[in-house]
């Protein structure tokens, strides 16, 4: 993720939607600093990573959310034509958000009962895909991104 954060912010200024993001906990003191280092970009993806690393990205909207402070639109119908098999927008979200709750059960609740091999493999391997998804829209939103012209 960083590496992709930083090449589409050394293409471009950030998406409007990221820089209201990051404004929301940063000083303007500060991000005129990161103007001024000889890193701008990497500055800037520092801060954003460390605002994330505290964010809870803990259901579809939330992460849904989160990406497209990057600049990626109409996420999960995306990664849902990318999975294999593929599934419908709705089927991403059911099943995502039932992996989500069933790692919370686990966590918070101490619910072992439903604690076996086989779910939790096929709940490891759609994160995965899932995963991989998105940084593929990632990946993807970055190598599009230019300067403006004028």
């Amino acid at each position: 993720m960083r590496s992709t954060l930083l090449a589409a912010l050394r293409r471009a200024p950030p998406p409007p939607r990221l820089l209201e993001e990051v404004k929301k906990y940063r000083e303007p003191a500060q991000i005129l600093k990161w103007m001024a280092t000889e890193d701008p970009a990497g500055a800037f993806a520092e801060t954003i990573l460390e605002g994330f690393e505290t964010a809870a990205f803990q259901n579809p909207g939330r992460i849904e959310y989160g990406v497209s402070l990057l600049g990626v639109q109409d996420l999960w119908p995306k990664v849902g034509a990318a999975l294999d098999p593929p599934l419908a927008e709705a089927d991403v979200r059911k099943r995502l958000s039932s992996v989500i709750q069933h790692r919370h059960d686990i966590v918070h609740r101490a619910d072992s009962r439903k604690v076996t091999r086989d779910p939790i493999v096929g709940d490891i391997e759609f994160i995965q895909a899932v995963a991989e998804a998105i940084d593929k829209e990632c990946e993807a939103v970055a190598a599009e991104a230019e300067f403006p012209t004028k």
